[in-house]
């Protein structure tokens, strides 16, 4: 049986099926160990873990299953390193399998560089051809992966890498981020883009001390039977949903802002985000509170 085969079987033993949506987070050290340990010493063995991974997903969703996966450009926040979603290479460190994407037939990648989603498959174009330089909130890719209920698949690493809590962040409204935007030239897969770029980040401001630390959001995931886990011989991974994981982190957001942070940041009175009254009343407002 070919590695390959083997991931499909353990994936549709997890629930993945055919025709499904995934968004896939991975790590590829199991997988290379385990193309090693077969004598597979004849090439990159990082791109033929993240091969074979493909294969295996491809496998198991079948013709009409769709594939994405983070694709995030952080250069280009960074360094205001102009994006080009055909050229422009994800973060080394969302793995081999994100790479593989670059090359892919039939790619489609989102436009706001810093949380980039390349997709290939039956719902491509509606997860990442948005129209929409929005990173998270309802015009982003992350709303399109919910609408799909798309399955997320973290494969080889924790449930801790999700990086889908920050557009629930978004919808929920919590005080610890802002929206930023971007002016660096963007050009997506069909030409220049010259929308709006705009994404939801942290307060860098050292005295908030804002720290993510999404423990408990994996806990919670356990706790509420929302997520699955599985072995391929060495290799755990798990699988959830999105709009079931959206659920449950909306209501430990309303109950708590800072549910997916280490602590309560320490905001100041009187200072962005808690800054208070901002002035006199507008004597041209045609709506005047009640004296």
């Amino acid at each position: 049986m070919s590695l390959a085969v083997e991931i499909s079987d353990a994936l549709g033993t997890a629930g993945i099926s055919a025709g499904d949506t995934v968004f896939v987070h991975s790590g590829m050290r199991g997988l290379a160990l385990k193309l090693l340990a077969a004598g597979r010493r004849d090439g990159d063995i990082v791109k033929m873990a993240a091969a074979e991974l493909h294969q295996g997903l491809v496998q198991a969703t079948g013709e009409l299953g769709t594939l994405s996966v983070p694709a995030f450009f952080y250069e280009y926040g960074r360094y205001r390193t102009p994006f080009d979603a055909a050229t422009s290479k994800p973060d080394l460190r969302l793995g081999g399998y994100s790479a593989l994407f670059l090359g892919l037939e039939g790619m489609r990648r989102s436009l706001c560089p810093p949380v980039s989603i390349m997709a290939v498959g039956r719902h491509a174009s509606d997860i990442c051809d948005t129209g929409s330089g929005y990173g998270y909130g309802s015009l982003s890719p992350w709303q399109r992966l919910t609408d799909l209920n798309a399955k997320m698949v973290f494969w080889d690493v924790s449930p801790r890498m999700a990086t889908f809590i920050h557009h629930v962040e978004v919808l929920a409204g919590v005080p610890h981020i802002y929206n930023k935007t971007y002016d660096a030239p963007v050009t997506g897969l069909d030409g220049p883009f010259d929308g709006p770029v705009v994404s939801a980040v942290r307060y860098l401001n050292e005295k908030f001390s804002i720290v993510y630390e999404l423990r408990r959001f994996a806990e919670a995931l356990v706790e509420a039977g929302l997520v699955t886990s599985h072995t391929l011989g060495p290799i755990t991974f798990h699988v959830t949903d999105f709009k079931n994981s959206e659920r449950l982190l909306l209501d430990k957001l309303k109950a708590d802002p800072y549910f997916l942070l280490l602590k309560p940041p320490h905001f100041t009175p009187g200072e962005i985000p808690i800054d208070g009254a901002v002035g006199d009343v507008n004597p041209n407002l045609s709506y005047r509170p009640e004296e």
